[in-house]
């Protein structure tokens, strides 16, 4: 039952406010600490510890932690936050790290690693393929209306990107490894781009025959090198969606002059009522969907 569930919620960026408010809309109680804001609805502690205080579940940002040593968006530092773990809570983070996921599994926690979730990634593309069009705005300097574009990768994010790209009025071009990936970028109104192999067989972007005005990476691996950046236009911008270690060789890019945005949490900068929402209905659904909160 949800009066029976009491939440905590910790840290974070903007999302987490909507996250704690979408959660007290639907009837849970929720306490709060070191959020970047105020959450209607949500009782706010002093001390983490009184947060936690009586709770049966936490919900914790995306990501866990940023440099591995401190709870994302608070001077609270990871030792702390897992010397207050204990048995028969349910943790809900985003891309927790190994020693975090250790330090529940020992002392009886249960781990919810919300940025594994289908429905969360489906629908957290949306935010983040829009901030991407948004960015692209700001940085060229011509409309995207009538533009060449590529795109590296076809998941998830990268074919929302190409609908609306396409639906802009937009000449996209899509780069990926599957020829059955590639074959549905044309059906969707695309052309596409096979990527090549190297000598080491990892897939790269092969020298376009064409200009770009802009290039949005969203493969987290080294898809565009220095022989690639070196044809490039020089008012071309790129744009890396990429999580760490992305996609561009950035000191070659530097090097040659090249406009490179490295465009990481989108959804939190861009949208964070929607991306805080898609949280929010992440634990929802889990209680919902017969997660035990006591």
């Amino acid at each position: 039952m949800k009066q029976d569930i009491n939440i905590a919620v910790l840290g974070g960026d903007a999302r987490q406010i909507f996250a704690a408010e979408r959660l007290v809309q639907c009837g849970y109680t929720v306490t709060s600490w070191g959020l970047c804001g105020q959450a209607e609805g949500v009782s706010v502690c002093e001390t983490p510890q009184d947060a936690l205080r009586e709770t049966n579940a936490w919900l914790l940002p995306i990501p866990l932690s940023r440099d591995g040593l401190q709870l994302n968006g608070t001077a609270m530092t990871m030792s702390t936050l897992m010397s207050l773990l204990h048995s028969g809570i349910t943790v809900f983070c985003g891309m927790p790290g190994e020693r975090f996921k250790e330090a529940c599994l020992a002392c009886g926690s249960t781990i919810v690693d919300y940025s594994q979730d289908e429905i969360f990634l489906l629908q957290n593309a949306m935010p983040t393929a829009e901030g991407a069009v948004a960015i692209a705005m700001n940085e060229m300097r011509r409309t995207l209306f009538g533009s060449e574009a590529l795109i590296v990768g076809y998941g998830r994010i990268g074919k929302l990107l190409a609908d609306l790209l396409v639906r802009m009025g937009v000449h996209v071009t899509v780069a990926a490894r599957k020829a059955r990936d590639l074959a549905t970028a044309e059906l969707h109104g695309c052309r596409s781009l096979l990527l090549e192999t190297d000598a080491e067989g990892q897939y790269r972007l092969p020298i376009p025959k064409q200009d770009f005005h802009v290039i949005w990476n969203t493969v987290p691996s080294p898809m565009i090198g220095r022989e690639v950046l070196q044809h490039l236009h020089r008012s071309t911008v790129l744009i890396d969606l990429a999580s760490a270690p992305g996609g561009i060789d950035y000191d070659a890019a530097n090097n040659l002059g090249v406009k490179t945005v490295i465009a990481l949490s989108l959804p939190g900068k861009v949208a964070p009522i929607t991306a805080g929402e898609i949280i929010g209905n992440c634990v929802i659904r889990y209680f919902e969907e017969g997660g035990d909160g006591t």
